[in-house]
């Protein structure tokens, strides 16, 4: 499906790169960008030659939460319509927290809202702070490697993938392409 406000690339690894594309809008969400998002992420999470995804964003900012006008229009919805619009986001976020696959957040530049709320169902994540010094804000090496162990011993992903993550060398994210 051609989506307009995400990409979606999964190399030749496995390795699927979710990308919030609303760069001019500092990839704030709106009613659009939740539903592709959701409809990404259960693609990738059936898609058995997908391994692991990756979400990440075009632009300065990671994610600014909810688009402004979106909020706007959110607030002149009535009660029913408010909770119906809570509910793309809620399903967003669950069905992200749920993909069977290891979710992990290259986050560059600020997140807030929903931003916050994309990292929070990361199973790992890396952070970019505004002066492109790396940092971690990632869990532990071992609870990583626990998270991912469990992922091969459930099958969705292969040992390869583990040896290959814990054999791994500290890095500079920003030099990572």
């Amino acid at each position: 499906m051609p989506y307009s406000t995400i990409n979606v690339v999964t190399d030749a690894r496995g390795i699927a790169t979710l990308t919030l594309a609303r760069p001019e809008k500092h990839n704030a969400m709106n009613h659009e960008m939740m539903i592709e998002i959701t409809d990404a992420a259960k693609a990738l999470g059936a898609d058995e030659t997908v391994r692991a995804v990756v979400l990440a964003a075009l632009g300065k900012s990671f994610c600014a939460g909810g688009d402004l006008n979106w909020m706007r229009a959110q607030a002149e919805q009535d009660r029913a319509g408010k909770i119906a619009e809570a509910r793309v986001l809620a399903n967003m976020l669950a069905t992200l927290n749920a993909l069977p696959k290891p979710l992990i957040g290259r986050v560059e530049g600020n997140a807030f809202g929903g931003g916050i709320g994309m990292m929070a169902v990361c199973d790992i994540f890396d952070a970019l702070t505004a002066t492109d010094r790396p940092y971690k804000a990632s869990v532990p090496l071992d609870r990583a490697l626990s998270i991912l162990q469990s992922e091969v011993v459930s099958g969705h992903i292969d040992a390869d993938l583990v040896q290959l993550f814990s054999q791994a060398k500290i890095y500079n994210i920003l030099d990572i392409k």
